[in-house]
């Protein structure tokens, strides 16, 4: 027995409706389907007595992100920090990290600092968040 592959990220979000929203218009992401669910099933699941989810899957090339909006109970905020144990972030790889931070930064959305090489030889990055303040990477990709 072996695990095959990775199928998706999943995140935590406050409101599913808005972050739907902003993965798709800021990122290009695609929905690929939604659902709720409560029961049994999910309470195992989650190891939450009577939860209550609902989801959507989007989709950007061949990956996968899962955005869960706990209902009930409902989530509570921590911190994010990159720092923090347990703490992830999605690396998306571009086709030029200066336009697309500069286009995304005039629409509002919020980052750690401008794109720049971590250390020499190494093609530009920068971190930003999502509404619920997810870290998430840009990636220059090589020319």
């Amino acid at each position: 027995m072996k695990v095959l592959s990775c199928h998706h990220t999943g995140i935590t979000v406050k409101n599913l409706e808005r972050s739907v929203a902003w993965y798709c218009e800021m990122l290009g992401f695609k929905v690929l389907l939604s659902f709720e669910s409560n029961g049994p099933g999910i309470a195992q699941v989650t190891g939450i007595p009577n939860v209550h989810i609902k989801g959507t899957h989007l989709q950007l090339g061949d990956y996968d992100v899962e955005l869960i909006e706990y209902v009930s109970p409902q989530g509570k905020e921590v911190d994010l920090s990159t720092s923090y144990i347990g703490s992830g972030h999605i690396g998306l790889m571009v086709d030029d990290v200066q336009g697309l931070y500069e286009q995304l930064k005039a629409k509002g959305v919020r980052f750690k600092g401008a794109p720049i090489a971590s250390r020499p030889g190494r093609l530009p990055v920068c971190y930003f968040l999502d509404p619920d303040g997810v870290p998430l990477e840009l990636m220059q990709a090589p020319k």
